[in-house]
């Protein structure tokens, strides 16, 4: 009897095949790791002081980055104490029913948690839609057209600093 590991010899054909398949397992765990860092800017929160953060919610949204999105953002204003949150909605590229889901719930949230909310940079494609202007008009938040017309309205000032001689 013997129990222990036959030698086998691998054909041209057997070996290229098991090099093709490491090439293409290799290939998935990089795409792997690609997507894993592209999720964690898929949330760019931009903290501006201590109790006022800035969201820019930037491209399509479909359900999976929605909910991304919420999670992350109540996390942060609740980890981070956070009292107003402006969300910047001026680099949305296409927006699906789940960006105008995703404001609703996200709004409704953050004021649930005493968080002021500021919505600027309202698209075209949101503006248009008449549900969507229904939806929007319901929420309990100011309307800025551009994101640093929403800093003066939480009482912070916009200062030009020349260059320092």
């Amino acid at each position: 009897m013997h129990y222990g590991p036959e030698e086998k010899t691998f054909t041209d054909d057997q070996i290229a095949f098991v090099e093709s398949f490491a090439y293409v397992l290799s290939y998935m765990i990089e795409l792997d790791e690609t997507i894993h860092d592209l999720e964690l800017i898929s949330v760019p929160i931009m903290p501006l002081t201590p109790e006022l953060a800035i969201l820019a919610l930037q491209g399509n949204i479909n359900d999976r980055r929605a909910n991304k999105i919420m999670e992350d953002t109540l996390h942060y204003a609740s980890e981070k104490r956070i009292h107003h949150f402006v969300i910047d909605l001026s680099e949305m590229l296409h927006t699906e029913q789940s960006s105008v889901d995703l404001l609703k719930r996200l709004v409704s949230a953050l004021r649930l948690m005493g968080v002021r909310v500021i919505l600027s940079g309202i698209p075209v494609s949101l503006a248009k839609d008449s549900t969507t202007i229904e939806l929007l008009n319901k929420l309990d938040v100011d309307y800025v057209s551009r994101l640093e017309s929403a800093l003066p309205r939480l009482g912070f000032e916009i200062t030009k600093v020349g260059p320092q001689s």
